[in-house]
């Protein structure tokens, strides 16, 4: 009892909250088989580089694995994301804490050099419109099969037309369904409300048009009554 406790009372010390300890645990049991010095240094080294307390109980919160990973490994990954978008050490911070699983996917860092690839030699976003994605949202990084990627940037690019310099403001918008996305275009077309140039009045942002349920598309978007949405796609 007082083995476990002691790793109860370690993560309350470094600040996370008392109802997410059991889920770590449990997510994490790992965690019983490392040492109250090894523990304590990646805390340390998680100071040195200037995370706050709150952040430091956020990372090990969202992901229970971070602290079965040596200072050496996060060290690499870390250091594999700031080499390659030339990150400054907030922007480390700033991506580490938006999505703490990232650094310690399995696939950090081989599939995503796949994934940046793609964006970059396959899709044609700039190195710097890949690293405001990846500020924007670090999830656009953590995909494990990247053609997914490849087929709805095809509908948001060559289809509806939208510039990479618009698609890298919203990033969250390559990140739903192919499918999904080209229905709502379709019926766009078909009321003639797919304007996606922003300096038009009725102005289709991409996260309108990839986001949301169905009744608050219809209702925010295409102004119609859902049932009018319904009844298209039952003519495909």
């Amino acid at each position: 009892m007082s083995f476990y406790f002691f790793y109860k009372r370690f993560l309350a010390d470094v600040g996370v909250d008392h109802d997410k300890i059991g889920r770590i645990l449990t997510h994490n049991p790992r965690i019983l088989e490392e040492t109250e010095l090894d523990l304590k240094t990646r805390i340390a080294y998680l100071v040195s580089k200037k995370f706050s307390k709150s952040e430091i109980s956020h990372i090990i919160s969202a992901s229970p694995a971070w602290l079965s990973f040596n200072i050496r490994s996060i060290d690499a990954r870390l250091g594999f994301f700031q080499k390659t978008f030339e990150l400054a050490g907030s922007e480390v911070r700033h991506m580490t804490v938006s999505l703490p699983n990232l650094v310690t996917w399995s696939g950090t860092p081989d599939q995503v050099k796949k994934v940046i690839f793609s964006y970059n030699e396959e899709m044609g976003f700039s190195k710097e419109e890949i690293k405001l994605m990846t500020l924007k949202c670090p999830s656009v990084l953590k995909r494990p099969d990247e053609s997914k990627l490849l087929a709805q940037f095809e509908i948001l690019h060559n289809q509806a037309k939208i510039p990479h310099e618009i698609l890298s403001n919203f990033p969250e918008s390559l990140l739903s369904s192919g499918l999904f996305t080209k229905l709502r275009l379709q019926f766009l077309e078909s009321l003639g409300r797919a304007q996606f140039d922003p300096t038009q009045p009725n102005y289709v942002s991409p996260a309108m048009l990839t986001g949301g349920d169905d009744t608050e598309f219809c209702d925010k978007v295409a102004k119609c009554p859902v049932t009018l949405f319904d009844q298209f796609q039952k003519t495909l």
